[in-house]
């Protein structure tokens, strides 16, 4: 075997290698995503039973939006399964996007409690980002995967 086919199997190891933990990763992170939907729900209606319902102002908002953020990331460390290395392509952007919408969903807190405007805004605001956000980890994976 010469050296140009040495290094032409040498890549075909590494793109398998490479395919095979990304569909893992793709695998957990189907599995997380469906259990966050559960929790965020619950979340979601702690909001509206606790929050809204009794009419507290928004700061209120953050105290079951951190818990189910906590939750949320207490899963992802129980189920994400992941081998020693450099993380993925796509793990990083699937971070990069529950971070900014994380950090969104706390501005418009924050927003809404300085212009003094009311609590049920929130919640237009919440669907509107995490619409956006989940939407953009499907094109993460549309374009990695289809």
């Amino acid at each position: 075997m010469n050296r140009q086919e040495a290094e032409e199997a040498l890549g075909i190891i590494r793109k398998v290698i490479r395919n095979t933990h990304e569909d893992l990763i793709a695998h957990n992170w189907g599995l997380i995503w469906m259990v966050h939907a559960f929790l965020n729900l619950g979340g979601f209606w702690a909001v509206g039973h606790f929050v809204e319902h009794r009419g507290h102002p928004i700061p209120w908002y953050l105290i079951p939006l951190a818990a189910t953020a906590a939750l949320d990331l207490g899963i992802i460390l129980i189920l994400l399964k992941r081998d020693q290395g450099i993380r993925s392509f796509i793990e990083w952007q699937l971070h990069g996007i529950w971070v900014t919408f994380i950090l969104f969903s706390i501005a418009g807190v924050g927003f809404l409690h300085l212009s003094k405007g009311p609590a049920t805004l929130f919640g237009p605001i919440m669907a509107l980002t995490s619409g956006i956000g989940f939407s953009l980890m499907g094109i993460v994976f549309y374009r990695r995967f289809l």
